[in-house]
C-alpha cells in the first residue's frame, strides 16, 4: 500500500495547495523515485495542477545506485513547476556530491545538527560549513527542529532563510485555522 499512500498524501497536498495558495512539501524516498507508477503520477498530477506549489523533500538520496533516475527526477519534476528539496541533510547518505549534482531548491538541515547547535561544538561547525556552502551554491536553508528561542535568535543571527519546529508552530490538522 506504499504507492497508494504516497500517491494520497501527494494528491491531498495538491489540492490544499491550490485551495490555499501555498506551498506544501511532501516527502518522497528512492522507493517512490523509482516507481515508474508513482513519478508518472507525480508528472500527470503537476501538468495538471498548474497552480499547485510543491516542493519535493528527497530523502536518502546516495542510497540508490543509480542515482541519474534521482537527477532525471529532479529536471522533469522542475520543468512541471514542482520545486525539490534534500530532506535531513547532515546524517545518513548525504554528501556534497549529491548536493552538487542535484543543485536542490533547498536544503533541510537535519533536526539533530539544529538541536545541539547551542551546545555542541561540532554541530555549530557542521551547521556553519553548510551555510557557506549554500550561500555559494544560491541554496535557501531550511532549518528542521527548531524547538526554542535560543535557538530560533541563533538561527536569524545566522540568517537561515527558512525555520521549521515546535517555536514557529505546533503540526495542527487544521490547515485553514493555521493559515488564516
Amino acid at each position: 500500500y506504499y504507492c497508494e499512500i504516497t500517491r494520497s498524501v501527494i494528491e491531498q497536498a495538491v489540492l490544499t495547495s491550490e485551495q490555499y495558495q501555498v506551498a506544501i512539501s511532501v516527502n518522497v524516498s528512492i522507493e517512490d523515485i523509482l516507481n515508474e507508477e508513482t513519478v508518472s503520477f507525480i508528472h500527470y498530477v503537476l501538468s495538471e495542477h498548474k497552480k499547485a506549489q510543491l516542493i519535493f523533500e528527497i530523502t536518502e538520496t546516495e542510497s540508490t545506485e543509480d542515482f541519474t533516475k534521482v537527477q532525471a527526477f529532479a529536471r522533469d519534476v522542475r520543468r512541471l513547476g514542482g520545486q525539490i528539496a534534500i530532506d535531513d541533510f547532515g546524517v545518513g547518505y548525504s554528501n556534497f556530491s549529491r548536493l552538487i549534482s542535484l543543485r536542490p531548491d533547498y536544503l533541510k538541515i537535519d533536526g539533530s545538527i539544529v538541536q545541539n547547535v547551542l551546545h555542541d561544538p561540532t554541530s555549530a561547525s557542521i551547521l556553519n560549513g553548510l551555510i557557506s556552502i549554500c550561500k555559494e551554491l544560491h541554496i535557501p536553508i531550511v532549518a528542521e527542529f527548531v524547538e526554542n528561542k535560543e535557538v530560533n535568535s541563533y538561527l536569524c543571527d545566522q540568517q537561515i532563510e527558512y525555520l521549521q519546529g515546535y517555536y514557529i508552530g505546533k503540526p495542527s490538522p487544521e490547515v485553514n485555522r493555521v493559515l488564516n
